[in-house]
């Protein structure tokens, strides 16, 4: 009778679509002075990283991404990732949006793309459109069954 409401589906109410990235995340983490914000990517290119960490990507999407680190980041940090979807590797910069406390001293942080190139973005936007696509037709596959 009401057959409905167990076909719920979750929607995401968000600019970018974002999918599921499970890789290796080795991040350098920046504190770009408050007088440099401006050019705060060729400050990231011109200088060294605060610190460096190696962690886990969660998620992707055409405006940022989420991964787990083993601690939390500086405050006000921007990022530098070398981040590598399928055939091409690109080198981007974000900035740190949030944090999430997490057990074992253990942080998750959501990082927004930073002065992306039009190549970059649409490599990001094309990977994420591949991966949705993709996983939909799972999806109505499963359902099929």
């Amino acid at each position: 009778m009401f057959s409905h409401v167990f076909a719920a589906k979750r929607i995401q109410n968000r600019a970018h679509f974002r999918v599921p990235f499970r890789r290796a995340a080795h991040i350098s983490f920046y504190s770009v002075p408050e007088q440099e914000e401006q050019e705060a990517l060729a400050w990231i290119y011109t200088h060294e990283p605060l610190i460096a960490l190696k962690g886990t990507f969660t998620n992707l999407s055409a405006g940022g991404f989420a991964a787990v680190m083993p601690q939390a980041p500086p405050p006000n940090a921007y990022v530098r990732i070398r981040l590598s979807l399928d055939d091409a590797v690109q080198d981007m910069a974000a900035r740190v949006v949030g944090t999430v406390p997490l057990s074992d001293k253990r942080c998750l942080i959501r990082a927004a793309f930073h002065e992306l190139s039009e190549e970059q973005e649409e490599a990001v936007s094309q990977y994420v459109f591949q991966k949705q696509r993709a996983e939909q037709q799972s999806h109505a596959e499963s359902g099929k069954a």
